[in-house]
This record gives structure tokens, C-alpha cells and sequence, in this order.
């Protein structure tokens, strides 16, 4: 192989691992905004979102990992201290000082919707600084004191999620329930948290189930069937004749809720009011302030963009799926094998074969006298050298003898018949042409007279 045609071949090779990398690697579609409250798709929630702004509810969105929601390190609740504008002896507003610590704290609330939390009270009241705080301990003749803030919400709330079929990021720990806390799920792709399986039934695709707040349009034939035995472990909020539909559970104080879609409400069913009802009723239920998990479909708040961009070589690694490492090192691996072979050492450069004119010249001769099928000049040439060679060999000279003597002495010479030399001599002197068979049964006894003169 020539240099050109292995770099060539080096070249198809990359192109083909490219696309294979492509087709298998690249993701086949784009679900991660499916369920989201900013996607204005059908599979969307944006409507539903809108719809509970407008209803006055207490509802939010959750930007970053849910694992931080459900078990908070000491560093997510830690307080944020905001100086406030104070003049000893002057009268301040409650409603004055949230506003103002509101407006400095605004920055990292932006898309978080950070709960406030007043500490101290009494200093809202114009009272002055404690002296033994060691929070206010540069403020005892100054003009401001300290606002402290949360951006950590507290117990008890509403956590809704809604599948975007990538599967789940974090699941609620059970402490975390027991609180008094609610986690809604829609969307459950095969089992719920506790294992139980949604299966495929006979219940038609779309059908409209019957609630309190109205008809629930659902589309789609899976539902939750336990054995009766088991019912008792949750109560059904929305089922039919072929299963549950939209179930719960409760743990200590609080509850978990699930459904077998993922698009109860979402923006295709605005045209249903008992859809966007009925699962306002199910968050809402308990008046606490809801949060919607946008984390899980990709939008992050700027610190954890941030932590993420930060993160070292390992972490990427550690994030990094192994199968896709796998197959593209494994792919460069061919690669440089196929283009670096030097199993035996260094390539050692071919050198171009020497031309020998005399046999080129045989070579074409030859090839000529077979078109033009002139097998008796083959046979008068060769034979006359034959004999020059075999009277040489019995130390008859090079010129031409007459038969006989050269057969005589080469039965005194040998001590062998001279048959085949007889044959040989005599198809030589007929000057007739021989088919090609006969030709090469004529070479093959010239062939064997040369053996016997060499033994």
C-alpha cells in the first residue's frame, strides 16, 4: 500500500467513525423541555403556569438540584446578612425595611424566588442593635443595621416534577415527607417510588374521567393495577374501570402524589378547564407554596451554572457517560493501529523490480506468436537449440548432426532408450503446426531429455 492510498484510507476511516459517533451518540430527539413551565409547546406547561399566577397561588420556580430541597446542607440555609439604612431613634416601617432589604437582596432571587425571613423582630420596631449580637457588633453607632434573608424555602411546601422521559434526577427522602411536605409526580414511565408497575391496558387512548372539579381528559392506555390486597397502601384521586390513573400516599404528615401521565395538564389541554382544575386542586390542596422543579429540564440559576463551569477535569469524567469514552477511544485506537502498523519495526520502502530486457523481450515474443498461432516456428527454434544443448552435453559439438548419430550416442552415452529424444527430433524436422495440446506435450518431453542430461 502506498503512502497516498493509506492516508487515504486513514482519511475514510475518521469520516466513518465521525457519522458512527454521530448516529449513535447524538441524542434522537430533544426532550428535555417537555413539562417545562417556560416551553409554549403542546407538552408544555406555560398555560397551566399562567393559569395559577392568575389564580393567586404561591407558586415558584426550583433552579437548582432537588437533592438541596430535600436535604439541605448547612451552606443553603445559611442566613444572608442585608445592611439596612437605620437612624437610632427613628421610627422604621416593618413593611419599609422588607421592601428596602427586598431591592438589595433582589440580585440573587432573580429566578429562584428566594423566601424572606426577618430575624430579630424587635430591631424592625426602631429598637436598637443588641450589644451582644456579634452580627450587629460594628453597628452599636452606626447608621444601618442587618436584614437577614433566606434564599432556602421553608417547611412544609409543595414540590410539583413533571417527567420529561430522561428519567428522574432526585427522589424525595422519606424524612423529607414526613414533615408535612408534598412531592407531585406526573409522568411514571414503568414504577412508581415503591415498585409498583404501570402497565399497559385495555382502556381506550383518550377518554375524559370524571372528578370533582370536572371531566380529565387523558390520553393514554397505561394505568396502575395492584391486587386487591395491596389497595390499601394508597388512596386513587382519578381512575376509571381499567386502573389508577392519579394516586397518593401518605407518610407522617405529608403526601405523595403520582400520575401515570406526564401531560395532565399540559398546554394542548387549555380547552380543558377540569384538567388545569384538577391538578391545581392537587398541589394547592394543602395551601403551602408550591415549587416547580425547572432543574430537571435544564434550567439552572447563575451560582450553579457557575459551580458547574468551575468543576474539574474529573468531574466531567465522573459525568461523562463511559460508553461514549469507550467507543471513542476505542475508535482512535483502530485508527492509529491502521495507520501506524509496525508490528515487525520501521516500514521498509519497497525497492522497483529491475527490468530484464532479454526476458521482456521472450515475454512479448512469445505472447505474439500465440495470437498469431505459430506454433511450428516454436517448434523448429526450440528444437534446434534442444539439439545444439544435447549434443554439447555428449561432446558432439555445436553444429547440426544427422539423427542418427545423435540418437547412437546417446543410447551408448546414457544407457537409456532414445524414444522421447527421437520424438523430439523428428516433431522438430516436420516443420507442421501443433495445436496447443500437442505443444505442450512436445515441451513436456523436451523437459524430461533436459533432466536426464543433468543426472
Amino acid at each position: 500500500m502506498t503512502l497516498k492510498n493509506r492516508r487515504i484510507w486513514i482519511g475514510a476511516i475518521a469520516i466513518i467513525a465521525l457519522i458512527l459517533i454521530s448516529l449513535f451518540a447524538a441524542p434522537r430527539s430533544n426532550t428535555l423541555r417537555d413539562g417545562s413551565t417556560y416551553s409554549r409547546a403542546p407538552n408544555g406547561y406555560g398555560a397551566w403556569y399562567t393559569y395559577m399566577q392568575e389564580q393567586g397561588a404561591s407558586i415558584q420556580r426550583w433552579q437548582k438540584p432537588l437533592n438541596s430541597l430535600f436535604q439541605p446542607s448547612e451552606n443553603s440555609i445559611e442566613e444572608e446578612a442585608v445592611p439596612i439604612d437605620y437612624r437610632p431613634g427613628q421610627k422604621v416601617e416593618k413593611s419599609a425595611l422588607l421592601n428596602d432589604g427586598m431591592k438589595r437582596f433582589a440580585p440573587p432571587m432573580v429566578g429562584v424566588g428566594s423566601v424572606p425571613i426577618l430575624k430579630d423582630f424587635g430591631h424592625l420596631r426602631g429598637d436598637a442593635p443588641p450589644k451582644n449580637n456579634p452580627k450587629f457588633s460594628n453597628a452599636k453607632k452606626s447608621s444601618s443595621f442587618i436584614l437577614h434573608l433566606s434564599s432556602f424555602p421553608q417547611s412544609p411546601i409543595t414540590v410539583l416534577q413533571i417527567d420529561n422521559g430522561l428519567g428522574w434526577l432526585d427522589l424525595p427522602t422519606p424524612e423529607w415527607i414526613e414533615q408535612g411536605n408534598v412531592f407531585v409526580r406526573l409522568g411514571i414511565q414503568s414504577r412508581d417510588s415503591l415498585g409498583r408497575r404501570v402497565l399497559v391496558t385495555e382502556a381506550p387512548f383518550t377518554s375524559v374521567l370524571s372528578s370533582p372539579e370536572g371531566g380529565v381528559k387523558i390520553e393514554t392506555s397505561r394505568r396502575l393495577t395492584v391486587p386487591p390486597d395491596l389497595e390499601g397502601e394508597f388512596s386513587d384521586l382519578l381512575k376509571d374501570v381499567h386502573g389508577t390513573v392519579v394516586w397518593q400516599e401518605t407518610l407522617g404528615q405529608g403526601r405523595l402524589i403520582f400520575a401515570v401521565t406526564s401531560y395532565l395538564a399540559a398546554n394542548a389541554y387549555q380547552d380543558e378547564p377540569g384538567n388545569f382544575q384538577f391538578l391545581e386542586q392537587l398541589v394547592n390542596e394543602s395551601g403551602y407554596p408550591i415549587w416547580v422543579d425547572e432543574y430537571i429540564h435544564g434550567y439552572k440559576d447563575q451560582e450553579i451554572i457557575a459551580e458547574e463551569a468551575s468543576g474539574s477535569l474529573v468531574n466531567y469524567l465522573v459525568k461523562t457517560p463511559i460508553a461514549v469514552i469507550a467507543v471513542q477511544v476505542g475508535i482512535m485506537l483502530l485508527v492509529l493501529i491502521w495507520g501506524l502498523n509496525r508490528r515487525l519495526g520501521p516500514a521498509v520502502a519497497i525497492a522497483d523490480a529491475k527490468v530484464d530486457n532479454s526476458e521482456a523481450y521472450i515475454q512479448a515474443l512469445a505472447a505474439v506468436l500465440h495470437n498469431a498461432n505459430c506454433s511450428e516456428f516454436v517448434v523448429e527454434t526450440v528444437g534446434k537449440a534442444e539439439q545444439v544443448q544435447v549434443q554439447r552435453s555428449m561432446g558432439l559439438g555445436t553444429d547440426l548432426l544427422d539423427p542418427a548419430t545423435i540418437l547412437a550416442t546417446w543410447e551408448q552415452r546414457t544407457g537409456r532408450p532414445a524414444t522421447e529424444l527421437k520424438e523430439m527430433l523428428s516433431t522438430a524436422a516436420q516443420h507442421r503446426r501443433l495445436s496447443e495440446q500437442e505443444l505442450l506435450t512436445w515441451l513436456g518431453k523436451v523437459q524430461m531429455i533436459r533432466q536426464t542430461l543433468e543426472e
